[in-house]
């Protein structure tokens, strides 16, 4: 076979010139190498100035929606395994230095907007530096802001902050002790990520809060909150907030009032109060909340089992909601009567044990739409739990059960189908109902529809089924009843306690 005389020679370690000294890439457009430049990390794409006269500073000034990504880790060769002495590590933070002040003072000195300036210092350095850094995106309208750095002043970093207009997003990665004036103002800012800061005390978080008026995201992730008392989030046009891991030790209330929020997700442990909660348009809800240990050895820690339910209940619009093992656990023990979960139609449940089985019935009763159903971490074969299951259930079979339960999913599964199917399915066959939903245990299962959800789709069937069992949902020393299907028709209205006529008794369980 000829041999190819474009193949890499090994010889002068290098491929031949197939385009006689042409430079092919730099006679691209303008716009093209530039949208190339737009994938490369900041690095490399500063690299490229001194390739040719054609890639010079203006092409990576002319990228669109620039997005900075500073990181002095990446800086000086980090496939180098060479151990790093002190002296390394000075030169490494100068060549920083260098190439932080070349980027933003000379090779983007005519750019109009930066998108992104994300800035990771696993180094140390001055505090003058990161202010003139962070003053040089501010002046070109930089529009978000990554900081992880340290800094010995951080209120030098807020007063440089402070007033800007075209700061959308700002996130902060760091421990930073952040003492925040009265005068501190964002007014655009709509994304904050906060992990591991700190405040000193109420009033610097407060004004801190305050200071963003249009706030539509927060997120709190291990945040020290030992200073404070309240944790206010009053915020009008807020629509996602995500606390994670900000207890340390010492408890401080909440203050939840954002009446258009959206998304709540809470991974904490409980605050010693919620005197406000409005989450009256709270549609997804993940909440996993528990007492610590010093809760546990208080006089009155049963207020904790109260806060918990509260702010399940708070959460009552949700469609999508998850409730750690935990947290069920809680709401049990707090004897707070469940409001109606009407509008709930997707609940995912971390775990149970066996007073979150003696609870989950009166959870299914009061979320009479629910559709998907899922434990997401076992199932634990404890007779226990299904004997106080099936015996709630056989007090009362939930709407959702008879008519809009598509899927029950169990995740972690390691038992055998016939072991769930007898505890979940015994309930309901003692009232004479056919199982409507698909039963699916996460193994290696894939979904499989169940034609039988689609015939309890049919009126008379339904009409049939709540007449046979309407004498086991019906209360029997209560006095009026009005039971609801479908889109809220009144099936019965019975002024006298069924207890004191057989007759009419069985007239309803066989239908006429």
């Amino acid at each position: 076979m000829d041999s190819d005389p474009k193949k890499y020679d090994p010889v002068q370690g290098k491929a031949p010139d197939c385009n006689n000294g042409e430079d092919r890439i730099s006679n691209l457009p303008e716009s093209i190498m530039s949208h190339i430049l737009s994938f490369l990390p900041t690095k490399y794409a500063v690299a490229t100035t001194i390739l040719s006269t054609k890639w010079k500073s203006d092409l990576l000034a002319s990228i669109p929606n620039l997005f900075l990504n500073m990181d002095d880790s990446l800086l000086l060769h980090p496939e180098r395994e060479a151990p790093i002495n002190s002296d390394m590590v000075e030169e490494h933070k100068t060549s920083f230095v260098s190439f932080m002040y070349r980027v933003l003072d000379v090779i983007l000195e005519n750019v109009p907007y930066i998108r992104l300036l994300r800035l990771n210092c696993t180094n140390d350095y001055e505090d003058a530096h990161i202010i003139a850094w962070i003053c040089a995106a501010l002046s070109r309208k930089v529009q978000a802001l990554d900081l992880k750095v340290t800094m010995e002043n951080p209120s030098l970093l807020l007063h440089s902050l402070c007033g800007c207009t075209t700061l959308t997003s700002l996130t902060f990665n760091n421990h930073l002790l952040l003492d925040v004036p009265e005068s501190f103002c964002l007014p655009n800012l709509e994304s904050l990520d906060l992990h591991s800061v700190e405040f000193p005390n109420d009033d610097s978080l407060y004004w801190f809060f305050m200071g963003c008026p249009m706030l539509e995201d927060l997120g709190m992730y291990a945040c020290d909150l030992r200073q404070i008392t309240v944790l206010p989030i009053c915020f009008p046009s807020l629509k996602g907030f995500f606390i994670e891991d900000c207890y340390k030790g010492v408890g401080y209330e909440i203050e939840l009032d954002a009446p258009q929020l959206d998304v709540f997700m809470y991974n904490d442990r409980v605050a010693e109060g919620y005197p406000v909660l409005n989450l009256n348009s709270v549609s997804k809800v993940h909440i996993d909340i528990g007492l610590s240990d010093d809760q546990m050895e208080e006089p009155d820690f049963v207020e904790y089992y109260d806060n918990v339910s509260e702010l399940v209940m708070a959460c009552s619009n949700a469609d999508h909601m998850y409730l750690s093992k935990v947290c069920m656990h809680t709401v049990y023990k707090s004897f707070l009567q469940l409001p109606l979960f009407g509008k709930l139609t997707n609940l995912q449940l971390g775990g149970l044990d066996v007073m979150g089985w003696e609870l989950l019935p009166n959870l299914l009763i009061n979320a009479p739409n629910l559709k998907f159903f899922e434990i997401s971490e076992g199932f634990y074969n404890d007779e226990e739990c299904y004997a106080r299951f099936e015996e709630n259930m056989r007090e009362v079979v939930p709407v959702c059960l008879l008519l809009h339960l598509k899927q029950f999913e169990i995740w972690e599964f390691g038992g055998e189908e016939d072991e769930v199917n007898g505890h979940l399915t015994a309930p309901l066959s003692t009232h004479s109902v056919r199982v409507g939903f698909s039963l699916v245990m996460r193994k290696c299962v894939t979904l499989v529809p169940n034609p039988q959800a689609q015939v309890l789709s049919d009126p008379n069937m339904a009409m049939d089924i709540m007449k046979k069992n309407i004498s086991m949902i019906i209360p029997h020393n209560f006095a009026w009843v009005n039971f609801f299907f479908f889109s809220g028709f009144v099936a019965a209205k019975i002024p006298f306690p069924l207890t004191q006529s057989q007759r009419f008794r069985v007239m309803l369980q066989t239908g006429y």
